[in-house]
């Protein structure tokens, strides 16, 4: 274990802010700051809501599939499961998704 180490030795000085023996002169403005954070979450928040919707708005929906990247959505993996044989006239899914999703996803440490 080592206590203290010289930080530029994992992080580029350019990068380091000087109150860390960096380079980098940091100058926080809340009000900078914080419309830039307001816009980044709203990008997010409609991105996720997009992919929640067009993976069927199922309660209980795969955070990995709503967060983007690669992963299959809850729908996906009961297609692929045998599990979600089609929807009923008035628009119900003919399975019970929650008993189906515990069979599809489940958590392993």
């Amino acid at each position: 274990m080592k206590f203290n180490e010289d930080l530029r030795l994992w992080v580029p000085p350019e990068q380091l802010w000087n109150q860390a023996t960096g380079d980098l002169d940091f100058e926080y403005d809340h009000a900078v700051y914080w419309k830039a954070l307001q816009g980044e979450c709203e990008k997010r928040r409609k991105a996720y809501r997009e992919r929640w919707e067009s993976g069927g708005k199922r309660i209980g929906e795969f955070e990995a599939y709503l967060r983007g990247g690669d992963a299959k959505s809850l729908g996906q993996k009961l297609e692929e499961a045998g599990k979600l044989e089609g929807v009923e006239a008035n628009g119900k899914e003919n399975v019970d998704v929650d008993l189906a999703a515990a069979e599809v996803g489940k958590l392993t440490v």
